[in-house]
């Protein structure tokens, strides 16, 4: 049996219930006090409540349901609780612009136990990356794993092996700027020798500890970050972001991202 107690407004369950608790309701049913509170919805909240009273419900039962409507209402997570959006670029009146570089850097200072970071372009890394790396530096157990996308540039004949040592010896001079070194993996279809079997890693999101993410059109480079038009989300509902993770992760264990293996500059 649906509920059509639930399509009903915060104040219509209010009176509802109050009705049950002590008013002409608490007696049985009575048509036009449910139509008078009620309105277009009075039809089929009439049906649904006589036909929990020919099932053997009193008015306290109902009171009950009425109740736990309420109570689930006002203890529900507000949504932007849970989401956020973050719009960055030229100020416009009365739309509330954000900072994307300051919304990860946010997230990054949070971090605990693992950052999960899925990138399309990364350039300005040491500015980019600062807070990412002090956190790392500063927290021994922080585990940090960059998702990267590799691109073969136009008759590009030169072989994946030597194509991924060239990105980790740029990546670890030129885009990261902590002593300890963070784990790589890489999308091999982006450096398949024919164009036609090719495949972006197109991602552009931050999580962090499993919890909340970063989700954004911004790559990892300071112009989408702090010039760029760019939208996103923070998202701190877990259980989306733990789906994400372990569709990151599942692809690391399906082999269908392969490990880069960074070195310190010597």
């Amino acid at each position: 049996m649906s509920c059509p107690l639930q399509a009903l407004s915060d104040g219509t369950l209010r009176a509802l219930a109050a009705s049950l608790r002590s008013g002409v309701l608490s007696g049985g049913m009575s048509p036009g006090e449910i139509d008078r509170m009620c309105g277009d919805d009075s039809a089929v909240v009439s049906n649904y409540l006589s036909e929990l009273y020919s099932n053997g419900f009193s008015p306290k039962h109902i009171l009950a349901i009425v109740e736990a409507l309420l109570e689930a209402r006002t203890s529900a997570e507000p949504l932007s609780h849970i989401l956020e959006l973050i719009v960055s670029g030229p100020d416009v009146p009365g739309v509330p612009v954000g900072d994307t570089f300051a919304a990860m850097h946010t997230l990054v200072q949070r971090a605990e136990r693992e950052v999960i970071l899925a990138g399309y372009s990364i350039y300005n890394g040491k500015t980019v990356f600062r807070s990412l790396a002090e956190r790392m530096d500063a927290k021994p157990y922080l585990r940090v794993l960059f998702l990267v996308h590799f691109v073969r540039v136009c008759k590009d004949s030169i072989i994946e092996a030597d194509l991924v040592t060239r990105y980790a010896r740029h990546f670890v001079s030129e885009n990261w700027p902590g002593q300890r070194i963070p784990e790589m993996y890489y999308d091999p279809r982006g450096l398949e020798m024919v164009p036609a079997l090719r495949a972006n890693f197109h991602p552009k999101c931050l999580l962090v500890d499993g919890e909340s993410a970063l989700i954004t059109s911004a790559n990892f480079t300071i112009a989408a970050q702090r010039k760029n038009v760019e939208v996103g989300v923070k998202v701190k509902a877990a259980v989306l972001v733990a789906r994400l993770r372990n569709y990151f992760l599942g692809l690391i264990e399906a082999d269908h991202l392969r490990k880069v293996h960074l070195r310190p500059l010597t």
